[in-house]
């Protein structure tokens, strides 16, 4: 599927020290509020399947774990 796709770049990308994730996303959809956002990914948590969001507004909005199927 496409979100096993996606979250293959994600585990492969992260684990590079010179490679970056970049999202776009809608705030919205996280509960927060406003609407479209780019930041960049920090992590990605095998066990829970999460990735973490590093916010660039992070004086507005923590860094915040979410699923991958939903950010997707």
């Amino acid at each position: 599927s496409r979100v096993d796709s996606f979250r293959d770049t994600v585990k492969t990308a992260l684990a590079k020290p010179d490679c970056y994730v970049i999202v776009n996303y809608h705030r919205k959809g996280l509960g927060q509020k406003s609407g479209g956002h780019i930041s960049g990914l920090g992590a990605y948590h095998e066990k829970s399947d999460m990735v973490l969001i590093l916010d660039t507004a992070n004086y507005k909005y923590p860094w915040v774990w979410v699923k991958v199927d939903r950010l997707w």
